[in-house]
């Protein structure tokens, strides 16, 4: 770093981003907020700037009396004016270091992409159009492929506060009557089938009971037609769709139509917009992703069985493998937990006496450990006294000792004393 200016990298990498912990709780998603550190040079020096302005100015100015004010004679017109004076209101502690917390930064990046997949080219063709997301509503988003899997639709404004209308509380004996000589022409109304992604021929009415929609069989002896023989394997590999309306119950069955190239990326895309539209999770376990992935393998498979009906079948064989599996491990699973919470169990009513058990030993721990204290003191208590015992007669015995050793030597004395005054 020299002296004036220091060297930095021009573009600048943020320290945290939006959303996490140490980031700003009241900025949106789109904007970014930069560490300290990372400071573009020319915004360096106009903060110098102020400095050294501010330190020639508190330098050559009079210093202000008791009845004046001390910010009238500091007004900055520099580079920074806004960012010293309008940001270093919300800075109190240092009022001319800038405060990051409260700047706001441009969006970046307007329009948000979904992450690219594999099923999602067509999906992106036509997100790429879109020129600011939110700017539609309901199937017209998901149709531009600007709806994210965890984007929840809003309700309609009209559709907000309203009740929902219960017919056979509201309606009166006139709607009634209408509502009866309505009903042919419901009758007449065609058929809402539900969404999947087979391919299925046009719907059947079969009354109002769900009884008869059946083909009949040919006869033993007579010839039968291949693509009414690819009609039978498909209506035996995937049974037909049958539903509930108001005019009655409705079949369809499993088209045998070839299918194209072009059917084969439009179910790609009709895919990748059902997993956008019902918002099945990227990752994990998910019955959404689960049941729209089945749709999209049945047609693969129907798709194949009409080209070649061993292949179909070999596939069929691998979905009720993949089925098997999934469901040995449901079977596992809910197993393993009625094995655990069993257990759990078991380990409840135990927990009582062993608890008591424990309380006991812990009851007998404690009387031991007094006993030990006991005893520990006892023997202090005794090695102290045979330690002072000791030592009192090891005093009486050196007492005698030098009383013995002095008498003796007076003794020497006098003997010596009485044999030189006998000679």
């Amino acid at each position: 770093m020299n002296g004036d200016e220091p060297t930095r990298p021009l573009p600048l990498k943020t320290k945290f981003q939006i959303g996490g912990t140490q980031a700003p709780v009241n900025y949106k998603f789109q904007e970014s907020c930069f560490h300290i550190d990372d400071t573009p040079p020319h915004k360096i020096a106009a903060k110098r700037e102020v400095q050294a302005s501010l330190k020639s100015k508190i330098l050559s100015a009079d210093p202000p009396g008791w009845d004046q004010s001390t910010t009238e004679s500091c007004v900055l017109r520099t580079n920074c004016y806004k960012r010293t004076f309008v940001h270093g209101e919300m800075n109190h502690g240092n009022m001319y270091q800038y405060n990051y917390r409260a700047e706001k930064l441009p969006v970046k990046y307007p329009t948000l992409l979904t992450k690219p997949t594999k099923f999602n080219q067509g999906i992106l063709e036509v997100q790429q159009l879109a020129i600011e997301p939110g700017d539609t509503f309901g199937d017209e988003r998901m149709q531009r492929g600007i709806l994210k899997r965890t984007e929840e639709l809003p309700n309609h404004p009209d559709l907000r506060d309203a009740v929902p209308w219960n017919a056979s509380v509201v309606q009166s004996k006139q709607d009634l009557r209408k509502t009866v000589c309505r009903r042919p022409r419901i009758a007449m109304a065609e058929p809402s089938p539900p969404e999947n992604l087979v391919k299925y021929d046009s719907p059947i009415f079969t009354g109002e009971h769900s009884e008869g929609g059946k083909k009949v069989k040919p006869a033993p002896g007579t010839k039968v037609d291949p693509v009414s023989r690819i009609e039978d394997v498909l209506n035996a590999m995937l049974p037909p769709q049958t539903w509930k309306e108001e005019t009655g119950h409705w079949m369809r069955y499993t088209s045998a139509e070839p299918s194209t190239r072009f059917d084969v990326i439009k179910l790609q895309e009709q895919m990748d917009a059902k997993l956008i539209k019902r918002q099945a999770r990227e990752s994990g376990i998910c019955h959404v992703r689960e049941d729209i992935y089945a749709q999209c393998f049945d047609e693969l498979i129907r798709e194949v069985t009409i080209n070649s009906p061993e292949r179909g079948l070999l596939l069929l064989r691998i979905r009720d493998e993949i089925r098997m599996t999934t469901d040995a491990y449901k079977t596992l699973y809910d197993s393993s937990i009625t094995f655990g919470v069993r257990k759990q169990l078991q380990a409840e009513q135990g927990m009582g006496s062993i608890e008591d058990k424990i309380a006991l030993l812990a009851e007998e721990k404690r009387e031991y450990e007094n006993k030990v204290l006991e005893l520990t003191n006892k023997l202090e208590v005794i090695e102290k006294r045979g330690s002072e015992r000791r030592a009192l007669q090891e005093k009486r015995y050196k007492e005698e000792i030098e009383f013995l050793k002095y008498q003796g030597q007076h003794l020497d004395a006098f003997l010596k004393s009485a044999g030189g005054a006998g000679k």
